[in-house]
């Protein structure tokens, strides 16, 4: 469990996995150089549970406080979960997952279904899917429907399908790269990638988890620039996520078959009718709304998708963000 100023939400996320039918578990809660309580909050509880253990580091993002509490797991441990420091997990996720991957000796991870919660912990979503996009007829993107468990690396590849709620088998993880500290953001979509070019990556149609959203570590000068910011964060991070995987260089014979395929799907199809389905869209509220303001957000989607089509079908290259 990671968690940085999240002193609103430690106590809740540590009572889920307190709350875990079954009992058989260790929790290694590393604090990523918070300036609140967040670190002495879980000590609190590592003082009446010997179960849970508490590191604090000097901040470092993410992926590098996701590392360092793997590197003080017990290598003997079986699985390992990632829990954000301020969700929380259903009372039988561990026990669901672990017979799921118990029963399935291909799969490497278990995904599930998660809820939304707000700040309060009161349910602002109730089902929260996660897309999964693949090549279906003629070549064209389709998704996974809920009773098709495994998902290829070309829908990770594609940057769908991935959340913080898989449970992962420990021999396979250990054959990743882990955590790349250099990505910002996408680093879950990273890791499934690995991940799934080493094992099957199955989804359960369960609902065991709880995904919160909330504004407490979003600081404000104002609205427009907090869009701003927060938008150049995600692009610039999803361009990280994409150079990494279109240079990345094959270890084999299958998996270079396996990362062309899905390079040409992403880049020939997926992201340009992804920029034409939403270039329609802005363009018909637009149209409804009777407001000039997504005009040029819709033309310039429609640009995107002819650029994106010419310079791999004709060129013969991706245009990598």
């Amino acid at each position: 469990m990671t968690s940085y100023n999240q002193e609103r939400f430690v106590r809740a996320t540590i009572e889920s996995v307190l709350a875990q039918v079954l009992r058989d578990w260790e929790l290694v809660v590393v604090d990523d150089g918070s300036r609140d309580q967040s670190h002495e909050i879980a000590c609190a509880y590592s003082s009446k549970d010997p179960r849970i253990r508490c590191f604090k580091t000097a901040n470092g993002g993410h992926s590098s406080a996701l590392n360092f509490g793997v590197r003080h797991t017990r290598p003997d441990s079986p699985f390992i979960f990632f829990l954000d420091g301020d969700d929380m997990l259903k009372p039988d996720y561990l026990l669901v997952t672990v017979a799921y991957l118990d029963e399935h000796p291909c799969a490497g991870v278990v995904c599930c279904l998660s809820d939304q919660i707000d700040g309060e912990g009161n349910v602002t979503r109730a089902l929260n899917h996660r897309s999964r996009w693949v090549p279906g007829r003629l070549g064209l993107p389709r998704q996974l429907k809920s009773c098709e468990f495994n998902t290829p690396f070309v829908a990770f590849y594609c940057a769908t399908g991935q959340g913080m709620t898989g449970l992962y088998r420990r021999s396979i993880y250990d054959k990743t790269e882990g955590w790349d500290i250099d990505l910002s953001r996408h680093e879950d979509t990273d890791m499934y990638c690995q991940m799934s070019l080493l094992a099957e990556i199955h989804h359960i149609p369960r609902l065991l988890y709880s995904y919160r959203t909330h504004g407490a570590n979003i600081t404000r000068i104002s609205d427009d620039e907090a869009i701003r910011r927060q938008a150049t964060f995600v692009r610039d991070g999803y361009a990280r996520f994409r150079q990494k995987w279109c240079r990345r260089v094959p270890r084999n014979a299958e998996e270079e078959a396996i990362l062309s395929a899905a390079q040409r799907h992403y880049y020939g199809v997926h992201r340009p009718l992804r920029h034409l389905k939403v270039g329609a869209k802005t363009l018909r509220l637009a149209i409804r709304e009777r407001s000039l303001k997504r005009i040029p957000w819709a033309f310039q989607l429609m640009r995107y998708f002819i650029a994106d089509t010419g310079s791999y079908w004709i060129l013969g290259r991706a245009n990598v963000e």
